[in-house]
């Protein structure tokens, strides 16, 4: 059985991207985030760059890892990342990869 309910906007692999338990959480892989982010019928494409500004953030000590998010997505465009991303990102691939192109690395 499935815990991901299904939504043709995001595919399964994106949804393992972007949750950090990797389907490792709770009992039996069990996790809400992925439960959650299935339900919300956002698509592979923005669930990648919401992804890689999490990554910014992290990576630029943005308000630590829970806070900082207005101001790391504003930076992110103002510093031309958010037409980077759209450049870069290609359907199936996942934010590191994203991000490492994104800064050439």
């Amino acid at each position: 059985m499935n815990p991901i309910p299904k939504n043709k906007l995001v595919s399964q692999e994106t949804i393992e991207d972007i949750c950090g338990c990797q389907g490792k959480a709770g009992d039996n892989g069990h996790c809400i985030l992925r439960d959650l982010v299935a339900l919300m019928g956002l698509n592979d494409k923005l669930l990648e760059q919401y992804k890689c500004i999490e990554i910014f953030k992290f990576e630029r000590r943005i308000g630590g890892e829970d806070n900082g998010w207005a101001e790391a997505s504003k930076l992110w465009v103002d510093e031309g990342y958010a037409k980077r991303f759209s450049e870069v990102y290609k359907d199936g691939m996942k934010a590191r990869k994203i991000y490492n192109a994104i800064f050439e690395r």
